[in-house]
């Protein structure tokens, strides 16, 4: 997975959502700043945390790394 594909598709659902980086983090039960990290490439979520973001907001992990196009799971 590409930190710049997986930064780019969580911006993506996060901004189709209208949600600020402070109320994904809150959703996820994560420090805002982690989200920032994300989005701008300068980490990978472990699995641990790609499970909450993905329970976070319904969506599937094939979406956020970019193996699908689907933002939501069949």
């Amino acid at each position: 997975m590409a930190k710049q594909t997986f930064g780019l598709r969580l911006q993506a659902w996060r901004t189709a959502h209208g949600l600020t980086q402070e109320q994904l983090a809150k959703k996820c039960d994560w420090h805002p700043s982690l989200i920032s990290h994300y989005e701008n490439g300068t980490r990978l979520p472990g699995i641990k945390n790609l499970e909450d973001l993905c329970k976070a907001t319904n969506t599937s992990p094939a979406y956020f790394m970019g193996f699908a196009e689907a933002m939501v799971p069949p």
